[in-house]
This record gives structure tokens, C-alpha cells and sequence, in this order.
């Protein structure tokens, strides 16, 4: 099951909440599907210091989002792009090198 919460920052004048980060939890992701929220459902609020720091976390490229054929409610977030995106900052930032395994 999905838990989602989201950080809303005030705008100011207008005295709105605006969702900047959205936060999903979930104890497995099928990285090889596409990960469906319904945007119409109320958001538990949280805030930047209640996120645990040790807590891992990928950056969700535009290239991702995708919308529901069948449904406007819900937004898709395709995982193996994320999983690409994560893959390729990780080799590229820390110098990371993948090996293919041959069995002999």
C-alpha cells in the first residue's frame, strides 16, 4: 500500500497551499511497472524535518509522468524510466561501473 504525503509551501498573498514535493512510501515498487496516484484524494501534510535524512530517495525526471488512459484522476509515474534516470546519475556522479557476469 502506497503512503503519500506531500509538502505544501504558502504562496503568500493569496494565502494557498501549493504542493512542492510529494512524497511516496511504499514497502515495494515494481520497478519494471508504472505507479498510478490518484490526484484527487486528500494529501497527508508534512514538512522538510519530518522527513527521516537517512531515508533513500530518486528525483522523478519529466520524462515520467504519464496520465491514465482510462482514468483523469489518476497520474502515472513510470518506474523504469526513474529506475534509468537514478541508474545513470549514480554511474555518472560517483563513478560507478557495471559489469556484465558470463558464465564460462
Amino acid at each position: 500500500m502506497l503512503n503519500v504525503k506531500v509538502i505544501y509551501e504558502d504562496s503568500g498573498e493569496d494565502n494557498l497551499l501549493i504542493p512542492i514535493w510529494m512524497i511516496i512510501d511504499s514497502p515495494y515498487f515494481d520497478w519494471g511497472m508504472t505507479l498510478f496516484i490518484n490526484i484527487k484524494v486528500p494529501f497527508e501534510r508534512t514538512t522538510f524535518e519530518d522527513i527521516d535524512p537517512e531515508c533513500a530517495a530518486v528525483t522523478v525526471p519529466s520524462t515520467a509522468y504519464t496520465r491514465h488512459i482510462d482514468n483523469d484522476q489518476l497520474i502515472g509515474i513510470s518506474l523504469p524510466i526513474v529506475w534509468d534516470s537514478a541508474l545513470k546519475h549514480l554511474m555518472k556522479n560517483h563513478h560507478f561501473t557495471i559489469r556484465q557476469a558470463y558464465n564460462v
